[in-house]
């Protein structure tokens, strides 16, 4: 690795995340932004019910209304055998509504509900208003045709507005966006103070992140040891990169190193790898893959010069 500036090592390993996160929010936010769901809900006053025709008209298609004296049809919708949803009629000034509640949210005893504040999809669904047209006028002995003279032309459907997918796929959009925005804004964190990276959090244990990350960086900048092209031992402590983190180790922490070889089978192949664990005093276990028996041999060397009191060993070989 190319000796730089420990900062703006960090903050190149961090900026291809901060891309990416920029993108997913983008795109997150358009698909929440385009959701038709995303439509405002047109709040309708009370007895003012005869502004549906309007609201439709205008393609105010979500709306939230408060509705009394409504009466059950006998028809209800299913699925699975399971009553989902239950379609209610209301006479006011000559016409005849028909509403689709969520049964989940229906009391005992659904058959007259006198008073309900709903949100609401307004929907074209003729199948369902000639189905419940054809059933009320024989529970009312009246001619259908008369009967849907008087008819409103659409459904106050508050079940398709309870549970339509868009919807969810709106709350999911959101839900997304806003972990995107959090994940984004600590990115850019890291950037501006690269000592925030939670890579580093452990270091508080053993004093101010900030300050030690201050002594690495400085100690970084002088004349570090590269033993591998990720590995760097400076006066104070071990430094580790890889292509996206960065690991700072108090060599004074460190109280057992050892290697040790694993086998991954991969089809008809085996390969070896060595990894080189570091265990500190706090029992948190640095393990840096690939280091081979020279590089692991010079890290011995280097650290246990000055610090002879670091256990070290061999566990037993994994497969």
């Amino acid at each position: 690795m190319k000796h730089l500036d420990l900062t703006h090592i960090i903050r190149k390993q961090h900026l291809p995340l901060l891309i990416t996160l920029s993108l997913c929010f983008i795109a997150v936010s358009i698909l929440y932004i385009t959701n038709p769901s995303t439509d405002l809900v047109y709040h309708i006053g009370e007895d003012r019910i005869e502004t549906l025709d309007d609201m439709y008209t205008l393609n105010h298609r979500q709306i939230s209304i408060t509705l009394d004296n409504l009466y059950y049809s006998g028809i209800d919708y299913k699925t699975d055998n399971t009553v989902k949803a239950r379609v209610y009629y209301k006479l006011d000034q000559g016409r005849c509504y028909f509403i689709m509640l969520d049964a989940h949210r229906l009391p005992e005893d659904f058959k007259h509900i006198d008073r309900i504040d709903i949100k609401a999809n307004l929907e074209s669904r003729p199948e369902i208003l000639d189905t419940v047209s054809s059933k009320l006028s024989t529970s009312l002995d009246f001619a259908k045709h008369s009967l849907e003279k008087l008819v409103f032309p659409y459904i106050i459907n508050e079940y398709s507005y309870r549970h339509n997918f868009l919807k969810f796929m709106k709350y999911l959009s959101l839900s997304l966006a806003a972990i995107l925005l959090f994940s984004l804004i600590y990115c850019i964190a890291i950037i501006i103070f690269p000592y925030h990276t939670h890579r580093l959090f452990y270091l508080r244990k053993y004093g101010s992140i900030k300050a030690q990350y201050n002594l690495a960086k400085k100690e970084f900048d002088d004349n570090p040891i590269l033993v591998g092209h990720k590995i760097f031992i400076t006066e104070s402590f071990i430094i580790v990169f890889s292509k996206t983190t960065t690991e700072i180790i108090p060599i004074d922490s460190i109280v057992w190193i050892y290697n040790y070889h694993e086998f991954r089978r991969r089809r008809r192949d085996s390969l070896m790898f060595s990894p080189m664990c570091i265990v500190t005093d706090t029992k948190k276990v640095h393990k840096i893959s690939n280091v081979s028996q020279r590089m692991y041999n010079a890290i011995i060397n280097i650290v246990c010069e000055n610090n002879p009191q670091i256990m070290i060993g061999n566990d037993a070989t994994h497969m």
